[in-house]
């Protein structure tokens, strides 16, 4: 991936005159030298004017690697994320029905303590408490169901499918 992003950001090097860059350094000092003394740098140029399009069409398979690399690696990821959703799909459809347990367990707990109430067997706070874990379990049961809803459109938004005015 590394490497192809240089690459990608490299597409005109077939088009540079350089053909030959070299450094040389003497690491023999005389008296009074210093490291510029020593040091030589050439650069050869080679320009074709008449080429018969190599250069471009070097270019153009750089060019091209990288796009099929791109969409390669863009795919993959699409696939995998899909996968994860699907699983995600799975947990949530459990947990719905978990919570849907809960809920249920939760109302009969409500009722039970509302007639134990009303007959002075618990006192209001106790009622109250049961109230409150009510309230929970069914919130805790939106959540999920808003949790499903979310993901569904997480798999419509992986296959493409035109949400919100979107173009993917």
């Amino acid at each position: 991936e590394e490497a192809s992003e240089i690459e990608s950001n490299f597409w005109f090097i077939p088009y540079l005159p350089f053909n030959k860059i070299s450094m040389s350094m003497n690491p023999f000092f005389e008296e009074g030298e210093n490291l510029i003394d020593n040091l030589s740098i050439s650069v050869g140029f080679q320009l074709a004017i008449l080429d018969k399009g190599e250069r471009k069409l070097a270019s153009d398979t750089m060019k091209t690697n990288v796009a099929a690399l791109t969409y390669d690696e863009s795919m993959l990821e699409v696939e995998n994320a899909i996968k994860s959703l699907e699983t995600t799909r799975k947990t949530l459809n459990y947990d719905f029905r978990v919570n849907q347990i809960d809920l249920e367990n939760a109302i009969e707990d409500y009722n039970r303590s509302k007639e134990l109430n009303d007959q002075g067997y618990i006192t209001d706070e106790e009622l109250k408490l049961s109230e409150i874990t009510l309230n929970r379990a069914q919130l805790t049961s939106e959540k999920t169901e808003n949790d499903i809803l979310t993901n569904e459109l997480r798999i419509m938004q992986q296959y493409y499918v035109d949400i919100w005015g979107d173009i993917n």
